[in-house]
Formats: structure tokens, C-alpha cells, sequence
């Protein structure tokens, strides 16, 4: 669950203490101790007796200690307005009495409420300066803090080179200071982007690392920080049952600690798993039963989505209790959620609209964006079309905010990794040109002894001839070595690219363990034989299931490759809107839609693109067993009881054609173990056997016809192995897809 907390300890950053500044020092340490606890009215109170004691005294170091623990209160109940107020008092008075720790505790501070406040590049500056000023000060700490505050903006703004990079120095830092505490703090952080890397082992090894100091210090609070670290990553593995575990012993030590906030972040994400949990098929639920050892007399799946409802609720009433209203947000969310899954749409409706209001409040642009399309969805359920069209309205606008900034994200997280792997290259270069230096002293060392043993007048001849050799030799290496490097890191640079947009590719094509447990759901088999011609593909495939009924495309983008791979995620990405948010469900208007958007995408200043798809769009309703389809350029084959009927395409491309004429829906009555099967033209068009031929159309249907009767993983591994055997070692010409489905 991405939320955050953040309790800092004030009185660690204090230095230097007269007689005059304990009692201010004694009751600001009881305000701290007072918010760990989450006592917010007793941290408040003392905070104030503070301030009183310093005004009366005229204390300029009390009262700029007293803002900054003040601003820490407010910004722990995610009151940022006011505890932006009193960090920039205490910013005027540190800064006029030249007061420079708190000064760099203010700064810090800052930077903490607008990381709070998704502000990622105007946090920085002030964490820059915390760094500058603790530097000068020799607060080695607070040096430390800032370091892993700034490793968290980093990390939330994608840039996890340099979140790492911050990570590492707080951990050094730490490490100096022999702060266990901070180091084990740290590694959590470490773990977090480790795991945000998909590196799990690392992940877990450095949350494991901070779960063993933080047991050795009885560190209650930082136990379940660690166990909640290690639930993240295996809920990200889908381990559902293990992730349940450590969130659980993260909301036991969070209690023990008696830290209110840590309780109901656990409960959120207890509430997250059984949510998850609730739309598993009934043998995977019947699997988690017996794992968490499940008693109740009520259905597995009813029981599940109460277990997150009553967590969820926990969760609202602690942070109620505690005013952090960040977390409220989280908890409606979670209810609503379970009541649709009940399709108890007016009883979601409520719970979405208190979180709506509190995002909108807190100015925290995301959650709004989610609870807005919560809420379209609920009206829209319950026939309210202008509740539905108000919401759907407030989240289209607010979603080109949150892919703005998500945008701007991406783009600094470009020029951040260009600049670290510019440092990385020179530190590179310099260790190179070091260690080029002492070989070059060896060897002149070498031939000075060998030089002693001979006549001087050879000795001296033949060091003037050698080294003007050296020098040719080393000048024409040196040129050799520079243009290897330059085409090596042009080389790296581009594959590097190209394998991040088949990262890209591979997280929009739908996943296959979701389209194993669909289909299943609709008792039907299906496999997917995809093979790349390069890294990433032209031809991709998309499914939807809503109910008893499958949507899936098997397409075939213009060009391979890159190029390809382009198209292949803008036609993905317009399915998707087509048919999920916007809800079209006849294959023919499908495509119509489809094509009008790839034509209009790609038109230029120049006139239109001939770029496009050919592909075929299938909507297969399980109960009425029918096939309703349209199709550009590729048909569809059904085998029924050993025999193959085509049925032919319409001759058009999804994209720009002269005299274009509309795609139409076909309908199929579908009969018990019939395939249906659709493809791509690499299969065909594959070079290979004895005499280097095509494939072929017609020994594809022969094959087709041959295998029918066998599983659908069967012919699966059976096609992948004719194609390997048939290319040989020739090179695959095109991408290739295969779907078949079976009911």
C-alpha cells in the first residue's frame, strides 16, 4: 500500500545544550515520546509549554526547536498547511540568529512535507540544503537522515540509481556513527527498492539484514516496519499467503509499540490481501483456507471479503482516532471496494465519496483521481448517469493530471540517470587512465634494470628506439581503444533501450497467470505460442473477460521490432479504452473504433500513414455458446470433430485505406470441444524444412487437423517444437502468435 509515515525524533538532532535550553530540551523530548506513541493532544500541549518557556525568555534556539517539533506534529496527522506555517517560522528565526543545525532541521523538514505532497523536484532543494548546513555543523545524524530522506524522493520519482546512491550514504554514515538503529532503518529503505527493481533476493536480504538488528535491539516498531517490507515483496510475488503472515506480525509489533498508525497501515494492507484473495478461483481459495486455517461455517469467498471489510474498518476507525487523514483515504477505498465486489453499489458509493472529499482536501491528486473513478463506475452501475458523468468528467481531467506528472517523472528520471552514468563513465575513465599509468612505471622500471646490465651506448640507443615505438604503438591503441568504447556504449545504449521497451511491452500484454485463472473461471482451455522475431514484437495479443464472456485479438502490427513494438502498444492501449472505460462490446464497431483512432494517431502534417494492423477481434459468450468476430486480413480456423472450417477475412488493414467500407460482426454457434484458432502470418510465411521453403497456410491446417484432439498445452508445446525444427538454423523472418481456445 503506498502509504508513508514519518515520526522523527527532534531532540536527535540537538547539540550543544546550555543550563538555559533543559527545560525546553526536557518537555520538547516528552512531546516526542507523546507522538510515538500517538498521543497527538499531550505532544501539542508540551510542544506549547515550550513555546510559552521560550517567548517568555526570549529563547531563540527554543522557539526555532519548538516550530520545527511543531511542524512535525501537523505533519504527522498530514496537516501540511499548518506545519508548513510553523517549519517556516522556525526557517525566519534559525536563519536571522544564524542558527545553522536548526536551520538544516527546518529545511529538512520542508523537504518532508512536500515529498508528503507528491513535489518531488521542489523537496530536493531543501534536502540539498539540510546536507550543505549539517555538513558545516558536523551533525553527523542528521547528515545520515537526510541522506535516506533524500534516497526516498529519488526512489518516488523513479530515479532508484540515485535513490540507492542516497541510500548507501546514510548507510555509510550510520555506519560511522555506530547508529545500529539508522542502519537497520536503511536496509529497509534498500529493501524497498530493491523489490521496486524486481530484484527479490536483494530485497529480502536487506529487509531480513534490518528484521535481525532491529529484533536484537527490541526495536518493536522497527521489527514491523521490516515485516511489513518483506509482506510488500511477497504480495508484489502474488505469495499471498506468506505476505498475509508478515503483515500480520507487522500489525502484532506495531500494537506491542503501541504506534496507532503502524497498526492501521498494517490493517490496510491485511485488507488489501484478503481483497486480493477474494477473486482467486474456488480451488485456490480452498487452498488459503487450509493454509490460514479457515473455520467459519459461511462460503470461502464471503468470509474472505469480510475478513478485508472488517480491516479496512479497522483502519478508519484508528486513524479517526488519531486524525491522520491521509490514511482515511485508504480505508473508504478498501470498503468500497469490497461492497462492489458484493454489487452493493449504493452502500460503495458513500465510502468512495468520503474518500474523494479527503484527497480533494489534502490536495493529494492521485488518490482523487482513483476514488473519482470509483464513483463513475458505481453510478453508472445504478443507472445515475449525471453522478456518473460528473465523476467520469473529474477523472478524465484529473487523470491527464496524474500522466502529467507522471511524464515529468519519467523525464527527470532520464535527466537524473544520464547525469549518474556520466559520473559513472568518468570515475571509469579515470580508474583506467590510473591504472594505464602504473603498468607504463613498471614497465620503464623493467627496462631501466635490463638497461644497467648491458653497454650504456646500446643501452641509451635502444631506449631512444623503443620508446619512440611505445609512443606509435600506444598513440594507434589508444585510437582503437576509443572507437571500441564509443561503439560499445552506442551498442549498449540502443539495446539497453530496446530492452526496456519490451519491458514496457511485456507489462501491457495481458498476463498470462490472470488469463489462466479467467479462463479457467469459464471452464474453457487456451494457449498462446508467441515468439518474437527480435526483442520486442509487432504482433501482440490482448484479452478481457467480463462475466461469462471472453474478448481477445490476435494482431499483426505493421513492421517487427521497434517499429512494431510502437504500434503493438498504441493498438493495446486503445482496446483497452475501447472496450473496458468506454464499454463498446460488437467486434465490428470494435475495429471501426480501432482503426479510426490508429489513423487519426498517426496522420501527419504530410497526410496519413499506410502503418496499421491486420487482426481479428473475437467475443466468445460461454453460456449462449456463440463466436461473434470481425476481422482485417487474418482468418479465423475451427476445427469440429476433426474437421477444419475457414472462415474468411474481410481485405482490409486496421489503418488507412482508400475506399475503406466498415468491418462487420459474424456470428458462430459453437458446439462442446470445438477450437477455434487465430494467428498471425509468421507461422506461414517461416522459412525452413530440407529445401529453405515457406511454411505454408495449407501444412498449417494439416498440423492443425492433426493435433486437435490432443490438450491445448500439448499442441501448444507441439507447435512451438515444429516451428524451432522447421526453421533449423535459418533466421525467423517475422513474428509469430498463435491463439487457440477450446470450450
Amino acid at each position: 500500500m503506498a502509504y508513508r509515515l514519518s515520526i522523527i525524533f527532534l531532540f536527535s538532532y540537538f547539540v550543544g545544550f546550555s543550563q538555559d535550553s533543559a527545560k525546553v530540551f526536557g518537555l520538547l523530548q516528552q512531546s516526542a515520546e507523546a507522538l510515538k506513541k500517538s498521543d497527538v493532544k499531550s505532544s501539542l500541549q508540551l510542544a506549547h509549554q515550550a513555546l510559552s518557556f521560550s517567548n517568555s525568555n526570549s529563547y531563540s534556539k527554543g522557539l526555532a526547536n519548538v516550530y520545527n517539533q511543531l511542524g512535525v506534529i501537523f505533519e504527522s496527522q498530514s496537516k501540511y498547511d499548518s506545519a508548513n506555517y510553523y517549519l517556516i517560522k522556525s526557517l525566519d528565526i534559525a536563519q536571522s540568529a544564524t542558527l545553522k543545525n536548526e536551520l538544516a532541521v527546518a529545511h529538512n523538514l520542508l523537504g518532508l512535507v512536500l515529498w508528503h505532497q507528491s513535489q518531488y523536484k521542489e523537496a530536493l532543494p531543501h534536502h540539498a540544503m539540510s546536507l550543505d548546513l549539517f555538513k558545516e555543523t558536523g551533525n553527523q545524524k542528521g547528515l545520515a537522515d537526510t541522506y535516506a530522506k533524500t534516497g526516498n524522493v529519488f526512489y518516488d520519482l523513479s530515479d532508484f540509481p540515485k535513490s540507492l546512491d542516497n541510500f548507501l550514504q546514510a548507510l555509510k554514515t550510520y555506519g560511522n556513527v555506530k547508529d545500529s538503529a539508522g542502519i537497520a532503518d536503511v536496509c529497509n529503505y534498500i529493501g524497498k527498492v530493491y523489490n521496486r527493481l524486481n530484484e527479490k533476493e536483494s530485497a529480502k536480504k536487506y529487509l531480513f539484514k534490518a528484521l535481525s538488528l532491529h529484533q536484537k535491539f527490541q526495536n518493536n516498531r522497527g521489527i514491523a516496519v521490516s515485516y511489513n517490507g518483506l509482506g510488500n515483496v511477497f504480495m508484489d510475488n502474488h505469495d499471498l499467503i506468506k505476505a498475509l503472515k508478515f503483515f500480520e506480525k507487522s500489525k502484532d509489533f506495531h500494537a506491542i509499540g503501541g504506534d496507532q498508525i503502524g497498526i492501521s497501515i498494517a490493517h490496510i494492507n491485511i485488507g488489501t490481501i484478503y481483497d486480493m484473495m477474494s477473486v482467486l478461483s474456488d480451488d485456490s481459495l480452498k487452498i488459503i483456507a487450509l493454509n490460514i486455517n479457515y473455520k467459519s461455517n459461511n462460503a470461502i469467498r464471503k468470509s474472505i471479503l469480510d475478513s478485508a471489510a472488517y480491516y479496512f474498518q479497522g483502519s478508519i476507525i484508528i486513524n479517526s482516532k488519531v486524525g491522520n487523514q491521509f490514511g482515511l483515504i485508504y480505508g473508504y477505498n478498501g470498503i468500497g471496494d469490497v461492497y462492489v465486489k458484493e454489487h452493493q453499489y449504493k452502500l460503495a458509493i458513500p465510502q468512495f465519496q468520503n474518500a474523494y472529499s479527503i484527497s480533494r482536501s489534502l490536495k493529494a491528486t492521485s488518490e482523487q483521481y482513483e476514488s473519482a473513478k470509483r464513483l463513475a463506475n458505481c453510478y453508472e452501475m445504478i443507472d445515475n448517469k449525471d453522478s456518473a458523468y460528473f465523476y467520469l468528467k473529474t477523472y478524465t481531467h484529473l487523470k491527464e493530471e496524474v500522466i502529467g506528472e507522471e511524464r515529468q517523472r519519467e523525464l527527470f528520471k532520464k535527466e537524473s540517470q544520464y547525469e549518474y552514468d556520466k559520473q559513472l563513465q568518468k570515475q571509469q575513465l579515470i580508474k583506467k587512465v590510473e591504472a594505464a599509468i602504473v603498468a607504463e612505471k613498471e614497465k620503464r622500471q623493467t627496462i631501466i634494470i635490463v638497461s644497467i646490465a648491458i653497454v650504456l651506448l646500446i643501452v641509451i640507443y635502444f631506449a631512444v628506439v623503443l620508446n619512440k615505438r611505445l609512443k606509435t604503438t600506444r598513440s594507434q591503441k589508444q585510437l582503437i581503444e576509443q572507437q571500441k568504447f564509443s561503439l560499445e556504449q552506442k551498442n549498449k545504449e540502443i539495446i539497453d533501450s530496446i530492452t526496456y521497451a519490451k519491458r514496457i511491452q511485456d507489462a501491457m500484454l495481458t498476463s498470462v497467470s490472470y488469463l489462466q485463472e479467467e479462463i479457467k473461471k469459464l471452464n474453457a482451455e487456451n494457449f498462446i505460442v508467441f515468439k518474437p522475431k527480435d526483442i520486442v514484437s509487432g504482433d501482440f495479443y490482448w484479452f478481457h473477460v467480463d462475466g461469462k464472456t471472453l474478448y481477445y485479438v490476435t494482431a499483426d502490427s505493421t513492421g517487427h521490432g521497434v517499429p512494431g513494438g510502437f504500434m503493438s502498444m498504441l493498438g493495446i492501449n486503445l482496446l483497452s479504452e475501447i472496450v473496458i472505460e468506454r464499454k463498446i462490446k460488437d467486434p465490428g464497431t470494435i475495429l471501426n473504433l480501432l482503426r479510426d483512432e490508429i489513423v487519426r494517431s498517426l496522420k501527419t502534417d504530410e497526410g496519413y500513414s499506410m502503418d496499421g494492423m491486420d487482426a481479428v477481434f473475437c467475443k466468445i459468450d460461454t453460456e449462449k455458446q456463440t463466436l461473434e468476430y470481425a476481422s482485417a486480413n487474418n482468418s479465423i480456423y475451427l476445427i469440429r470433430q476433426g474437421e477444419l472450417s475457414e472462415f474468411k477475412s474481410q481485405k482490409m488493414p486496421v489503418g488507412y485505406m482508400e475506399a475503406a467500407v466498415p468491418f462487420h460482426t459474424s456470428q458462430i454457434e459453437l458446439q462442446k470441444n470445438d477450437v477455434i484458432y487465430t494467428f498471425t502470418d509468421g507461422f506461414a510465411d517461416q522459412f525452413g524444412g530440407a529445401k529453405g521453403k515457406k511454411f505454408k497456410y495449407s501444412q498449417l491446417k494439416q498440423m492443425l487437423i492433426s493435433i486437435s484432439s490432443q490438450s491445448l498445452k500439448n499442441q501448444q508445446h507441439m507447435l512451438n517444437q515444429s516451428f524451432e525444427e522447421w526453421k533449423g538454423n535459418l533466421e525467423q523472418v517475422d513474428d509469430v502468435c498463435v491463439i487457440g481456445f477450446k470450450l
